[in-house]
């Protein structure tokens, strides 16, 4: 475990953000190894069906458990910045309870209506049997991604970056292996990616849970770390509600925003979704970067080190917007030879041409989305998580608007820059109030 109340600031969240962005880039190999196998194996309209639609509504029903949960542990993490162990296991205690509870209500009311779901989004017709044989797997084992986000973000709260990684590693190797087994060895389709992730999930979140046990006495509650106390419950509710309502409000901009692609047709629908993994792993060290900085945030504002807060901040923001303007220039480069990584030799050139025009009006923008991301994590730790879901909310409208205007005028490719306009968009809100934080810890 690693206390950030001490030590070089830049260093530590630097050193605490490479396992992260390892992690990250291993849990996103899930993505990119079943976009390969199956847009080389399945084809396009296989292809179309994890993208589109189904990343959307993955986007919002488990993005939901990495917000509620990343709330959860920036409790943890200022309990365990102002060194108060006991609180540390009874805020472990009470984000299981809320975890649990959340993930039995989201799973129950989400299985029915899948199909209805899929329909009402305009997933083409083709597509739609793909889509729905693939996410009623994944929905159906909800639980598990939400148990297996809990125990990531918990670690990650006592900074501890490197224990999520290792078993992030092992459930990558498990996912490729069962992957190719059950689409190339047992013809299982598209339901055998979703059959590999649930198993490779579950094996790996068992392993995490023996081993952590074993080596972090911390995490090994007592019965009065389960005692139910309203007003501590209420403090954890008040941090991940608005954390993880702020994925699930940005997650229904981009399914309106999929929606509107899906009348593009099925070309259109599997270009962008060729190019889910490439934005995704590429933005990758943000995110990480936004992980690290929450949790060095926590730490020393629950320690009351407000000048160390400011001084790590500096340093991570002129970091990541360099990142974001290098990791942008290449993309836009070479887009069509990356996005042509992921479909069959001999598909349509309309797939690449669809994904060459998506990366190339998003990729100029990353250092914006950099300078949100990492705002975002900023205000999380700083305990102030209404900023960041009027941020989310200012990016739905924004791709509402998009969806329903832009997409008149300009077509598939109003679609395309919903992106850049909703960050900058999000980027305002939580650029202003983080100005307002400093202000107050001055």
């Amino acid at each position: 475990m690693l206390d950030m109340t001490r030590g070089n600031p830049v260093k530590l969240i630097l050193s605490f953000a490479l396992p992260l962005f390892i992690g990250n880039i291993f849990q996103q190999l899930y993505n990119v190894t079943d976009t390969f196998v199956v847009g080389r194996t399945l084809g396009h309209l296989a292809l179309a069906a994890l993208g589109g639609s189904s990343a959307s509504l993955i986007f919002v029903f488990f993005g939901f458990a990495s917000g509620l949960n990343n709330g959860l542990a920036a409790v943890t993490a200022q309990h365990f910045g102002a060194k108060d162990y006991d609180k540390v296991r009874r805020s472990i205690a009470t984000s299981i309870c809320i975890c649990s509870a959340t993930a039995i209500i989201i799973t129950l009311l989400s299985v029915p209506f899948l199909r209805w779901m899929l329909i009402k989004m305009n997933t083409p017709q083709d597509c739609l049997e793909h889509a729905f044989s693939y996410l009623i797997i994944l929905f159906i084992f909800l639980p598990l991604t939400y148990y297996v986000s809990l125990s990531y973000s918990i670690l990650q709260a006592l900074g501890d970056s490197r224990t999520p990684l290792y078993f992030l590693i092992f459930s990558n190797i498990v996912n490729i292996v069962l992957n190719v087994a059950f689409i190339r060895v047992f013809n299982i389709g598209v339901a055998g990616v979703a059959w590999a992730t649930a198993i490779s999930q579950g094996l790996s979140l068992l392993l995490c849970v023996l081993y952590s046990l074993k080596r972090f006495p911390i995490l090994r509650l007592k019965k009065s770390d389960w005692k139910f106390s309203m007003p501590f419950y209420f403090s954890h509710l008040r941090m991940s509600i608005p954390m993880a309502m702020m994925v699930t409000v940005t997650g229904t901009g981009i399914i309106v925003i999929n929606m509107a692609i899906n009348n593009f047709g099925s070309y259109a629908v599997a270009g962008s979704a060729a190019t889910s993994p490439l934005s995704s792993m590429t933005i990758l060290p943000i995110f990480s970067l936004s992980s690290a900085i929450l949790t060095y945030t926590a730490q020393n504002y629950g320690a009351k080190q407000f000048e160390r807060i400011r001084t790590g901040i500096r340093q991570t923001m002129l970091f990541t917007v360099s990142l974001g303007i290098f990791m942008g220039a290449v993309m836009f480069l070479f887009a069509p030879q990356l996005v042509g990584l992921f479909v069959d030799k001999n598909a349509n050139w309309e797939v690449i041409r669809h994904g060459t025009i998506f990366l190339r009006l998003n990729t100029p923008f990353y250092l914006i989305l950099g300078i949100l991301c990492v705002t975002r994590g900023i205000l999380q730790g700083f305990g102030r998580p209404k900023a960041p879901f009027y941020s989310g909310v200012m990016e739905m409208i924004i791709r509402v608007f998009c969806a329903f205007v832009l997409t008149k005028y300009f077509g598939y490719a109003g679609a395309c820059i919903s992106n850049p306009l909703a960050w900058t968009g999000g980027a305002v809100v939580v650029v202003a109030e983080y100005f307002r934080c400093l202000k107050k810890t001055s």
